[in-house]
């Protein structure tokens, strides 16, 4: 351990995003809840709204205590339960479910208001821990140029229309035929990451690959 992370042990102790007890600085998760917790690292799921299949990967269903942790995470300012949870889905990734090479990661932003209103956005902190820990550049190549409603918040059938044209491709000249993993927080019709590959697609990328904390068993919440 660096010095520096000597320090932030310190003053910032790393905890378990799950019980929120004090773990060890290389630790992800406390011995308790890692006998508790279940983590799948096969779970996939398939959208067809972005030109192609689009595959989202993920290490957990969107039911407790991964629920609460990502609730602690966006809504508790517990960002630091970034980098441990970020880790964890960076397992899948060394598994080999993405078979093609990964040239860059990326995180569905948010709304330049609603980032005004968190302070951060959280699926930037998990994207940039999967960076770290697959030693993968981490590149934002996604704006939202759209502040449309929550899509919780509306009918299903809405939600596909509600992401539509939000967000805008940046930095393209980078975007060139390369393979781009975007990462988020939770996913479950895949509307909102579909939206994001068919942008990046469209602005020049090669492939679009998706990772998730948490998938919503039933595709009712997104």
């Amino acid at each position: 351990m660096s010095k520096l992370e000597r320090l932030e042990a310190i003053f910032f102790p790393n905890k378990c995003p799950f019980c929120d007890d004090i773990i060890k600085y290389d630790e992800i998760m406390c011995k308790n809840c890692e006998r508790k917790v279940e983590i799948s690292l096969h779970r996939r799921r398939e959208v067809i709204d972005c030109g192609g299949r689009l595959q989202i990967f993920s290490p957990f269903l969107y039911k407790d205590p991964i629920k609460s942790a990502i609730y602690k995470l966006k809504f508790r300012e517990k960002r630091n339960y970034g980098r441990n949870l970020g880790a964890i889905m960076a397992m899948t990734c060394r598994r080999g479910f993405f078979k093609d090479k990964i040239d860059y990661i990326t995180s569905v932003p948010l709304h330049k208001k609603r980032l005004n209103e968190r302070g951060y956005n959280q699926s930037k902190l998990l994207a940039k821990s999967v960076s770290k820990e697959i030693n993968v550049p981490y590149a934002e190549f996604l704006i939202k140029v759209k502040n449309n409603k929550i899509q919780h918040e509306i009918p299903f059938v809405m939600r596909k229309e509600n992401v539509r044209g939000a967000y805008k491709a940046k930095r393209v000249e980078n975007l060139k035929d390369k393979t781009i993993l975007i990462c988020d927080d939770v996913v479950t019709t895949g509307n909102t990451m579909a939206e994001c590959a068919l942008t990046l697609l469209e602005a020049g990328a090669g492939k679009v690959l998706g990772l998730s904390l948490a998938i919503v068993p039933n595709g009712n919440d997104d």
